[in-house]
């Protein structure tokens, strides 16, 4: 099961939760290191969000972006000129050994069809003294995401498509990272609404294209129906697991 995100770069931004800070665990790094000048890598860096909020923090990164969607790389390529994007598969990456000093991956593992493979590529691509953070969600741990409220199917395609938080840490483990940590933090983010039904007809989370039509749409019907009947500003709390792994070489 693949998602086609060429198709749908073009309204991938309009979900605020894509929306990036400066991520806190490369400034953690940079601290520890003493210096902003590092080699960065993302793997499946998308519409470039995440490094762009970086750079405009650190702007001496050297920052390159990976993803296999020429249709996000091309909406990247508009936010910096100053960063490397690059096109190509997590499972094979086009750069020479011990290249990056810090490398993230940000909800990309469950797209991979061999996520293990990946893992030891990033292994690859960073030096000795490197370091890996992954972000990924457990499932199992958010009964109350609203996508699997109104749409109980893409729980179900979840449930079979993250990596626990186990094999997370055996595959960093197995690729030779050291003092591998994980953790889970779950959060209640509240949004409209009205906001999660413009969401909802964007259909550009990963559970919405792979789920059934049928199962889009009778989700999208019980929706638009509580919109009509409780209004647009009414408050939805939503439930997001979120899983961290920190790996140094």
């Amino acid at each position: 099961m693949t998602v086609d995100y060429d198709r749908i770069a073009g309204v991938y931004d309009r979900d605020a939760i894509r929306h990036k800070q400066v991520d806190r665990h490369l400034a953690a790094f940079i601290d520890e290191r003493g210096r902003d000048d590092l080699r960065v890598l993302d793997v499946g860096c998308g519409t470039g969000n995440q490094l762009v909020a970086d750079i405009e923090r650190f702007p001496r990164l050297r920052a390159t972006g990976v993803d296999r969607s020429d249709g996000m790389l091309a909406r990247a390529r508009v936010k910096s000129s100053v960063i490397r994007w690059v096109e190509s598969d997590a499972t094979s990456l086009p750069f020479g050994d011990a290249a990056f000093d810090y490398a993230s991956m940000q909800f990309v593992i469950h797209h991979l069809a061999d996520g293990r493979r990946a893992v030891r590529e990033v292994r690859r691509v960073l030096d000795r003294s490197g370091r890996f953070v992954m972000q990924s969600l457990s499932p199992a741990d958010q009964p109350g995401f609203l996508t699997y409220r109104y749409w109980p199917a893409a729980r179900e395609l979840d449930l079979r498509r993250f990596a626990p938080r186990a094999a997370l840490e055996s595959w960093c483990r197995g690729a030779g990272f050291t003092r591998v940590k994980i953790s889970i933090s779950v959060e209640h983010p509240v949004m409209s609404l009205g906001s999660a039904v413009a969401l909802a007809h964007d259909r550009s989370g990963s559970q919405l294209v792979l789920i059934s039509d049928d199962d889009y749409r009778a989700g999208l019907a019980r929706l638009e129906r509580e919109w009509r009947e409780q209004g647009p500003d009414v408050s939805l709390e939503d439930e997001i697991a979120l899983v961290t792994l920190v790996a140094d070489v």
